[in-house]
């Protein structure tokens, strides 16, 4: 009797930080799983740490009704967009996992048949069954917070969307953000794994995001999940988006952070920011993001996908 398999989709580094624990135990609840890479940074990352792994097209010929694809997100690239909906039509059940925060934007999750999400108030965003299990990876940053610190380098996220949907004036925001940062001391630019080239002149680091935010006195970034990840930390940050940028949930800071909304406005709270931000960012963190002190969130995850395998499959597949 055949097992019902699972189908793990890896855009970047952070969907494999966001899915790895998850992974871990549903192959140890005996259920066959394959990871596909759909992007060369996922190639990379999976070739790093010894996985293997099939890409779209061996998926789709895998995959038989009663299987499910774990994603977090499901609007890129086409070729999975087209896979994905074939899918569906034959019996393949789809779970979306929040990778970050906007996920209510229109393009995102409209494949989805389940979502796992970060918290109660993201419920009323979708209109299918959704499942609260909190977030891996906010998770982790929150197990080692700190106090802000008073000393170290101001961290810019750098976030620069592909030239077919850059907003307009796409290239002026890192030159604003250095003026800001002016005579404030070091400034590390932090490449986001969504960005499209860098800018000129400028190096970015090549240490993981954590690692990063922990030794920082300030983040700087566009709306973003570095965001959340700095506040865990303990991090004080500084919002800085485009105009006309779609805010989402952080349009409503909660005193977690401030928002400038012009170059001026930008180098006032960069310098208040450096002086020493009280942190506040504790009703934000609790208000999207649950906890649950007893089953961590990759467990909470496990249980949902191995529940909705169990609800999905057809006559003559085994549950384990």
């Amino acid at each position: 009797m055949r097992t019902g398999r699972l189908f793990f989709v890896v855009h970047s580094e952070t969907h494999l930080e966001i899915l790895r624990a998850t992974i871990r135990l549903v192959e140890r609840a005996g259920h066959p799983v394959s990871l596909v890479a759909v992007h060369p940074r996922a190639i990379d990352v999976l070739d790093g740490i010894g996985r293997s792994w099939i890409d779209v097209a061996a998926m789709e010929a895998a995959a038989r009704p009663g299987d499910i694809i774990v994603l977090a997100a499901d609007w890129g690239p086409p070729m999975l967009v087209d896979a994905i909906g074939r899918l569906k039509g034959a019996g393949v059940r789809v779970i979306g996992v929040v990778e970050a925060p906007r996920f209510a934007l229109p393009d995102r999750y409209r494949q989805v048949d389940e979502m796992l999400v970060w918290a109660p108030t993201a419920k009323a965003a979708f209109d299918v069954p959704v499942h609260v299990v909190g977030s891996p990876v906010l998770e982790k940053r929150l197990a080692k917070r700190r106090p802000a610190r008073r000393k170290g380098p101001i961290l810019v996220n750098y976030k620069n969307a592909p030239p077919e949907r850059a907003e307009e004036g796409a290239g002026s925001w890192f030159p604003q953000v250095l003026s800001a940062c002016r005579g404030k001391g070091r400034v590390v630019l932090s490449a986001h794994p969504a960005a499209v080239g860098v800018p000129p002149d400028a190096v970015p680091s090549n240490k993981p995001i954590g690692r990063l935010l922990r030794k920082a006195r300030l983040l700087i970034s566009r709306p973003s999940m570095t965001v959340h990840q700095a506040l865990a930390i303990g991090t004080p940050v500084v919002l800085f988006p485009r105009p006309g940028e779609e805010l989402c949930e952080f349009a409503d800071p909660m005193g977690a952070f401030r928002i400038a909304r012009s170059p001026d406005e930008l180098r006032a709270l960069v310098a208040d920011a450096c002086r020493g931000a009280p942190d506040a960012s504790t009703a934000f963190l609790d208000h999207h993001l649950h906890v649950d002190p007893d089953r961590r969130s990759s467990q909470r995850m496990a249980d949902a996908i191995l529940d909705a395998l169990r609800r999905n499959m057809p006559a003559g597949i085994a549950a384990s």
